[in-house]
């Protein structure tokens, strides 16, 4: 039986790369409309410049959500780079701790791998965490700040067009 928090963490991700799909598709299909009725006149205080600025910020919000979706995805590949080796290196830890013997077989895959091998891979997984977490850090950032820059872009958009059908 799986965990109940795995479920719901699960449902939740899944539920959230939705939305933001939806999210993508609703600036794509802003875009779409905006750059079919664009008139293109002299700039002023008038309904076309206003539009102009309209289709120009969702394009840019469509760009800050592609970004924000590419930075998702290599978060959730770094966050299993960082597990797998963690896991290792938990297997390994746990081979050498329970005998004395110089070799040990895999579980998974049967392979046979000595005392050096496994005490390898558990100084590479110990190098490895730390920058993986850097980078982690650094794209949880980016993602955050693609995410605001969707959201507010996305927001003006909508504004800009109600104002250039007010006008």
């Amino acid at each position: 039986m799986e965990n109940r928090s795995l479920i719901a963490y699960n449902h939740w991700i899944n539920s959230k790369e939705k939305f933001d799909y939806f999210i993508l598709g609703i600036i794509s299909a802003l875009f779409a409309y905006l750059s079919q009725n664009i008139i293109f006149v002299k700039f002023d205080f008038n309904s076309p410049t206003f539009e102009l600025f309209s289709l120009i910020l969702a394009f840019l919000s469509g760009l800050f959500a592609y970004f924000f979706i590419k930075y998702q995805l290599d978060s959730i590949f770094l966050n299993y780079e960082k597990l797998y080796l963690l896991e290792i290196k938990g297997e390994n830890t746990y081979n050498l701790g329970t005998s004395d013997s110089e070799n040990y077989i895999n579980r998974n895959n049967g392979e046979i791998k000595n005392r050096t091998h496994l005490e390898k891979s558990i100084k590479n997984a110990d190098l490895k965490v730390p920058q993986i977490d850097s980078r982690m850090n650094i794209i949880k950032k980016r993602a955050l700040i693609f995410h605001k820059l969707r959201n507010y872009s996305l927001i003006l958009t909508a504004l800009l067009l109600i104002i250039s059908k007010i006008i």
